[in-house]
Parts: C-alpha cells; sequence; structure tokens
C-alpha cells in the first residue's frame, strides 16, 4: 500500500449541509492491482451518492488480459447490478469529466433517494437500505480488492512500465485532492490552513 487517505467533510452550504466520507486505498508501483475507492456525498437524510470502484491503473482497451483478471474474472460487475435493480437508485453522472475517465466500466456511481419509493412494497429508511443492500454491496467490492490487488504480489514489469504506472497514479490522486480537498477544505477553515493542509498532503503522498 502506497498510502490510505480518510476523509470527512462537513458543509453548511445555501442549500443545505453537504457530507463528504472519503475513503482511498493507493497501491505502490510493486504491483499494477487497482487501487480502492469509497466515497458517500450525502446532503439529506434520504439522498446520497454512492461510488465505488477498483480504479484501474492501466488502459483497458490496450489490456485486455487486466480487464479480464481483475473486472471480468472476479465478476465485479454484479455488485453494480444488484444496486442498480433496486427502485430507489439511479445512474449517478458527475459534472467533471476528468473525475468520469478513472472510473472502470463496473464502477458503481448511483444516486439513491428513498424518501417516497419502495422496495418489495415497503418504504424503505436509509439506514435501512444500507444495512440490507448497500453495505453487502461495499463489502463484496472491498474484500474482492483485499484478496485479489492488496495481497501481497508483485507484477512483472520494466522500468518504463513502472514509470507509465506511476505517473497514472499521480494524476488519479491529482484529480481527487483538486476535486475534493481542494474545493471543500476552504469552506471549512481559512485559506491559510486549507493551503498547508493540502501542501502537507501532496508532499506526504
Amino acid at each position: 500500500v502506497r498510502y490510505i487517505l480518510a476523509s470527512w467533510l462537513h458543509c453548511e452550504l445555501p442549500f443545505g449541509l453537504l457530507d463528504i466520507t472519503t475513503l482511498m486505498c493507493m497501491l505502490n508501483t510493486n504491483t499494477d492491482a487497482p487501487h480502492f475507492l469509497l466515497e458517500i456525498i450525502q446532503n439529506s437524510p434520504t439522498s446520497v451518492v454512492l461510488l465505488v470502484d477498483l480504479l484501474p491503473r492501466r488502459d483497458l482497451v490496450r489490456h485486455p488480459g487486466y480487464l479480464k483478471q481483475f473486472y471480468e474474472d472476479t465478476q465485479l460487475d454484479l455488485q453494480r447490478q444488484k444496486l442498480e435493480k433496486l427502485p430507489v437508485v439511479q445512474p449517478y453522472v458527475s459534472p467533471l469529466l476528468s473525475l468520469r475517465t478513472i472510473f472502470s466500466p463496473s464502477a458503481i456511481l448511483l444516486k439513491i433517494n428513498c424518501e417516497s419509493q419502495l422496495i418489495d412494497g415497503k418504504t424503505c429508511s436509509m439506514e435501512e437500505l444500507i444495512d440490507q443492500h448497500l453495505g453487502n454491496v461495499v463489502k463484496e467490492m472491498m474484500g474482492i480488492w483485499l484478496e485479489q490487488c492488496a495481497s501481497p504480489q508483485e507484477t512483472i514489469m520494466d522500468e518504463n512500465e513502472r514509470d507509465y504506472v506511476l505517473v497514472r497514479d499521480n494524476m488519479m490522486r491529482n484529480i481527487g485532492i483538486d476535486n475534493d480537498l481542494r474545493a471543500n477544505l476552504p469552506r471549512l477553515f481559512n485559506s491559510d490552513i486549507a493551503d498547508r493542509v493540502l501542501a502537507a498532503l501532496e508532499k506526504e503522498v
């Protein structure tokens, strides 16, 4: 593991409160296995955006074996399909083009609103939805990542391949820092504190 970023941001905005919880686990260049991302964006007790993915570190068109190993053979897409069948779920499309480029075809990118929807003929609270559906899927995806990606293994790569993986990793990291922390920290602290936190984070990772 190269580093783990865990953050919780709580913002008061003109339209209400916004909570963003992020867990990003990035591996080092001893392997090209995918990173893990979990992000929950909530602006009301009945509505969340859920992002869960194994972020690819190779171009999936140029490396079909990588696609097969980490996404097809693991049947990762079944987890997304489980949630998309629920009536409270809609696809989520990020307005940021740069953010869309880092996800895999099996990514869970969903908007969930349980305010007026029914599951199996019954109303369902957000807590029940997490307990009965969302939590299980997230655990399954993290389990796949821990067993297939984060377990000790080394990918045979030459220096050019390792450099490519490292450059791609840094680009993904910077997209995450720019879209989440750089955009939201100034809302929580003054600009001086926000700049110091970001500088320390960028230096560390």
